[in-house]
């Protein structure tokens, strides 16, 4: 009875995570948006930033 307690848990941790991901590349589409209107030296350093 506890591994399936701890199954129905797990399966809820992934659905949460799945959708945090999905927020999470939405943001990063508009992010990315945004970094096109930077002037370069921040482009630079956070492409820099994203690489590493």
């Amino acid at each position: 009875m506890k591994n399936r307690s701890n199954l129905i848990s797990l399966s809820i941790i992934k659905h949460r995570a799945s959708s945090i991901i999905q927020y999470l590349c939405k943001d990063f589409e508009k992010i990315k948006l945004s970094i096109n209107y930077m002037p370069s030296s921040y482009k630079k350093k956070i492409l820099s930033f994203h690489d590493s």
